[in-house]
């Protein structure tokens, strides 16, 4: 991939676009690319530079590495700091879509933001984090108001994200998509 269309990878394959153990760098791409100390997903704030450092990326789907996850690992053990990593790394990533002018991908980059957001509230429900669900409510409500001017979420999206703690359908994804679906007028 070249040009703009490396960028498309970021939602065509998220997790093995982002991930940064799946991926061998040319050394010098990191002359200039730095990894913030002390966050958990720091390749969610690096990956859209080291794609601009590149000039081609590509995509081979052999399984060179075997990712095991386990019951005590950063995947399944996220309280809202680790959330919170991750939630400023997309909002880094749409701050740099924005200064390259790419209005698309900051505007994709803000969706995905949210549906990241309606998930990992949805786990937080499930395993009784009442305290990190009720921070990650409350950085979704600043951020629909930072972002609402953008047009990035639809109106009845923004009711859902809104009342994310008041409906039990944002129990998961799937809950949340159901919502979504339930809030549009019907014609």
């Amino acid at each position: 991939y070249e040009g703009e269309e490396k960028y498309d990878q970021l939602w065509e394959r998220d997790a093995q676009t982002v991930v940064q153990w799946s991926k061998f760098f040319c050394s010098k791409i990191f002359d200039h690319i730095r990894y913030p100390e002390g966050r958990i997903h720091e390749d969610v704030y690096v990956i859209h530079r080291e794609l601009e450092a590149c000039n081609k990326y590509a995509f081979v789907d052999i399984p060179f590495y075997y990712y095991v996850q386990h019951d005590k690992s950063i995947m399944h053990s996220e309280g809202f700091g680790s959330v919170n990593d991750a939630i400023e790394g997309y909002e880094d990533r749409a701050r740099f879509f924005h200064i390259q002018g790419l209005e698309k991908y900051k505007t994709r980059t803000l969706r995905t933001l949210f549906e990241y957001i309606s998930w990992r509230f949805g786990l937080m429900i499930d395993s009784g984090d009442k305290d990190g669900s009720r921070l990650l409510q409350e950085k979704a409500r600043l951020l629909l108001r930072q972002y609402e001017k953008d047009g990035v979420l639809s109106s009845s999206e923004m009711l859902a994200i809104k009342n994310m703690r008041l409906n039990k359908l944002y129990k998961s994804m799937g809950g949340a998509l159901l919502l979504k679906k339930l809030l549009q007028p019907t014609t």
